[in-house]
C-alpha cells in the first residue's frame, strides 16, 4: 500500500470536460480555471481567440465550422426562431410572436406590418391585418355591414314593379341591377406607397370598406357597397385604385388574388332570367375566361349545367358548388367569380359593364332563340354589345377579342 505521505506519489488528474484521466500519454489542450482540459475537449473560439471546453455544459455557438465560447456566444449570437440554425445578432430581426428570426426566414416566411413596424408569421397575417389598426380599417372575413345602395337620381324610382315566387314566399321589388365588386390585391412593400397608404386610398366612406381573406399571402379585398353600372362610371372615385399603381400593390400579376362582382337578384325580372345569365356565361367559357383575363377550375369552376339543373339550383332544389363561375349560394345576389384581379380602373370598369350586359341581354330573349341556340351564342351576343353606347370599354375590348382572339389587361 503506498504512503501516502510519500512525495514522490504523482496526482491523479483529470479532464474537466470528459473526465478522461490525464496521464503521460494524455495530451493537454490547455489549463483551464478548473482543471485541465484533454485536446478533445479544448476548442479556440473564433471570435475573441480564447481557448475554452466545449463540454462544460454551457451553450456555445456552432457556425459553419467555427466554435464559439460561452460569452461570445451570449453577446453575438442566436438561435433563430424558424429554422433553429444559429444567427448573428446583426441579422436578428423581432416578430410580433416575440421571437427573432434570420434574415432568410424572414424573407420567406414573414412580412412587415407598416403600422406596428414588426415583422408578421405570414400563416396570420390576415387576423394580424383585422386586429392591428386601431381605427379598424381592415375587417374580418365575416364582416357584413348595412349595404347603402348607390344609384342616379331617378333610376330607382322608373325601374320596372317584379314579383317573385321563391320556395312559397311572394315578394314584390323594383328590378334594378345594383352591383358591387370584392377587388383582391396583394402587397409587396415596393415603390413609394406603404400597406397603410394603400388602405387609406381604399377605404372609401359609404363606398367600399376593407377586409382580410384567407386566399391572399399579404394583401386585403377592397369591397365596394352596391351601385348601378351609371353610378359607378360617373361617379365612383376611380382615381383611389389609380393611386394603388406604383408598385407596392399587385392584382393583375398574382396567382391569387381575384376580382369577384355581385349582382342583385333583384336586377332580374325572375328566377328564368336568373338562369339564362348564368346559362349565357357557362356556355361560352372561352370569350368569357379570355375577358376575365384568367381560367381557374378551384376558384371559379365552369360547371356544364343546362338551364333545366341551373333552375333547380336557383330554387334550391338541388345543391350549387361556391367556387363556381358563377356562384348562386348567395340570398340576394349572383357573385360572378372568373376575374383576374387588376388596379387598372379601364379593366375594372369593362368588367362591371361585362355583367351588367349579360344581365340586360338575356332578359328579353326569345323562345325560338333559345330552341335554336343562337341566343346563347357568343356570336350573338357580341353583336348585341355593339348597338350599346353605354358599354363603350367593353366594346373595345370585344373588338380586341375579334380581331385577335385575345385581350390584355
Amino acid at each position: 500500500m503506498p504512503n501516502l505521505d510519500d512525495e514522490s506519489v504523482e496526482e491523479v488528474r483529470h479532464c474537466v470536460g470528459c473526465t478522461t484521466r490525464i496521464d503521460e500519454y494524455t495530451e493537454v489542450g490547455f489549463e483551464g480555471t478548473r482543471g485541465p482540459v484533454c485536446t478533445n475537449c479544448h476548442v479556440n473560439c473564433h471570435g475573441c481567440g480564447n481557448d475554452f471546453n466545449d463540454n462544460s455544459g454551457a451553450t456555445h455557438a456552432y457556425v459553419g465550422g467555427d466554435s464559439y465560447c460561452a460569452r461570445c456566444t451570449r453577446n453575438d449570437w442566436f438561435i433563430c426562431n424558424h429554422c433553429d440554425d444559429w444567427t448573428h445578432v446583426d441579422e436578428s430581426h423581432g416578430t410580433t410572436s416575440g421571437y427573432s428570426v434570420c434574415e432568410n426566414c424572414r424573407d420567406q416566411y414573414y412580412h412587415f406590418c407598416d403600422n406596428c413596424e414588426q415583422y408578421v408569421d405570414d400563416d396570420y397575417q390576415s387576423e394580424h391585418q383585422s386586429n392591428c389598426y386601431d381605427n379598424g380599417e381592415i375587417h374580418g372575413y365575416d364582416y357584413r355591414p348595412n349595404p347603402i345602395f348607390l344609384h342616379n337620381e331617378g333610376e330607382v324610382d322608373n325601374a320596372p314593379i317584379r314579383t317573385i315566387n321563391v320556395q312559397s314566399v311572394i315578394r314584390n321589388y323594383r328590378q334594378v341591377a345594383y352591383m358591387g365588386f370584392e377587388l383582391e390585391m396583394e402587397y409587396f412593400g415596393r415603390g413609394r406607397s406603404s400597406f397603410g397608404d394603400g388602405v387609406e386610398s381604399c377605404d372609401i366612406h359609404d363606398v367600399t370598406y376593407l377586409k382580410s381573406d384567407g386566399s391572399l399571402n399579404h394583401g386585403f379585398e377592397m369591397v365596394t357597397h352596391p351601385m348601378t353600372l351609371a353610378w359607378a362610371m360617373e361617379n365612383f372615385p376611380w382615381q383611389r385604385i389609380e393611386q394603388l399603381n406604383d408598385g407596392s400593390f399587385e392584382g393583375w400579376g398574382g396567382s391569387t388574388a381575384g376580382l369577384h362582382i355581385h349582382v342583385s337578384r333583384d336586377g332580374f325580372a325572375n328566377l328564368s332570367h336568373q338562369a339564362r345569365f348564368v346559362h349565357l356565361i357557362t356556355r361560352n367559357q372561352n370569350l368569357y375566361e379570355i375577358l376575365a383575363g384568367r381560367s381557374s377550375e378551384r376558384w371559379a369552376n365552369f360547371n356544364n349545367d343546362n338551364l333545366r339543373n341551373i333552375s333547380r339550383k336557383l330554387r334550391r332544389i338541388e345543391s350549387s358548388e361556391r367556387y363556381s363561375a358563377v356562384n348562386l349560394q348567395n340570398r340576394a345576389t349572383l357573385e360572378v367569380r372568373i376575374f383576374q384581379s387588376s388596379l387598372k380602373p379601364e379593366r375594372i370598369k369593362m368588367c362591371l359593364q361585362l355583367v351588367d350586359a349579360s344581365v340586360k341581354y338575356t332578359e328579353n330573349l326569345s323562345c325560338n332563340d333559345m330552341v335554336t341556340g343562337k341566343a346563347f351564342s357568343s356570336k350573338s351576343f357580341i353583336a348585341w354589345v355593339a348597338t350599346r353606347p353605354e358599354y363603350e370599354i367593353l366594346n373595345s375590348y370585344l373588338d380586341t377579342f375579334s380581331s385577335t382572339g385575345q385581350v390584355g389587361e
